[in-house]
């Protein structure tokens, strides 16, 4: 994905009025900036905001480095410019894939936030058009678990042989949206803090609804651990995504891996909110708790399990200590890109400087 001249590698922002943007792309880019070891320069050289009001507020939060770049508030002019290379589209699941399909048409390379589109038949659409792309047009498609402490820790735990080879897992993702659409996701309040989260996040905006919205994350974790899904049995969804079950298999080494993936957002969801996996194997089970970031082993006899020690270069070393035997406390949760944490959630509300 380099320049088409073979110098600077040119970036664009699509989407700089959105929080995830300005809060995880920008600082991201910032220090890719200043790598050295690349080959090559990486320059983040130009801004397109959708609405002027959000130029406004993306101008105030980007700062100094942003009053370096070029803004645009038209994006067929930020296409057939000649000085960008790569667009890093960063907008809501309705309209992303319109902007990465117009991207692709131009011939530009594309970076965009998971998911892909708003539903398969979009994606189909999509990688279609990558294909009769030219060959120097690419897409990349962000997920940030990928990279995860936590995911990085089990991957680690699982190949050091902590269950055996893994038998099955049960996956629970259970997190009730309050009433009147409110988020417990970072960014996602109203005005006043409290009321109504972002429209695109309601039930009906897209299809999958949170599902694909937040699942997505999930389903990214299971494959790094058992390979890519091969095939869905005894699936419930309820409310158009907002709730529901599933049994998914993956090809494990050459063997058939099955598991349960179960979640809700129902606001009326009964019981308390939980984020966890378990996976099982002849030796015992790996607990990872999403929600609050610790890890359990418990041995086959069902005794906690010695901590194992993390490697030292792994993102995922204990931070903090252990939260009791057998227990291990992760890295402090945030988004991280190739290994490096790059923004906790506690930093959200923090002003410019």
């Amino acid at each position: 994905m380099m320049s088409t001249d073979g110098g600077d590698l040119r970036v664009a922002l699509v989407g700089g009025g959105g929080w995830f943007l300005q809060r995880a792309h920008a600082p991201a880019w910032q220090r890719i900036e200043r790598r050295r070891d690349l080959g090559f320069r990486v320059r983040v050289v130009a801004v397109y905001c959708r609405a002027g009001v959000s130029t406004e507020r993306a101008r105030k939060r980007l700062g100094a480095w942003g009053r370096r770049l070029r803004w645009f508030d038209e994006f067929d002019a930020l296409l057939t410019d000649g000085e960008v290379d790569v667009l890093d589209v960063a907008l809501p699941i309705p309209v992303q894939p319109v902007f990465v399909e117009r991207a692709l048409a131009a011939g530009k390379s594309v970076i965009s936030e998971k998911p892909a589109a708003a539903d398969p038949r979009a994606c189909a659409a999509l990688l279609a058009l990558l294909a009769a792309a030219p060959p120097a047009c690419a897409w990349s498609v962000l997920e940030n678990w990928a990279c995860k402490p936590g995911v990085l820790r089990v991957l680690e735990l699982l190949e050091g042989g902590a269950v055996g080879e893994p038998l099955s897992y049960a996956v629970d993702l259970i997190q009730p949206l309050r009433p009147a659409g409110e988020h417990a996701m970072p960014g996602d309040a109203g005005r006043d803090g409290v009321s109504a989260g972002r429209g695109w996040r309601q039930p009906g905006a897209y299809a999958g609804y949170h599902l694909l919205d937040v699942g997505v994350h999930v389903l990214r974790a299971l494959r790094v651990w058992f390979g890519d899904v091969e095939s869905a049995s005894d699936a419930r969804v309820d409310g158009g995504g907002e709730a529901g079950s599933a049994r998914l298999a993956h090809a494990c080494d050459a063997r058939r891996l099955s598991g349960r993936f179960r979640w809700s957002f129902a606001p009326d969801e009964r019981g308390p909110a939980r984020a966890a996996v378990v996976i099982s194997g002849p030796r015992g089970r790996i607990e990872w708790r999403m929600d609050d970031n610790t890890l359990t082993v418990t041995a086959a006899d069902g005794t906690p399990a010695p901590r194992a020690a993390a490697c030292a270069d792994a993102p995922a070393a204990a931070e903090g200590g252990e939260g009791g035997e057998g227990v291990e406390r992760l890295h402090a949760d945030g988004w991280v890109c190739g290994g490096c944490l790059l923004y906790t959630s506690d930093a959200a509300d923090e002003e410019d400087s």
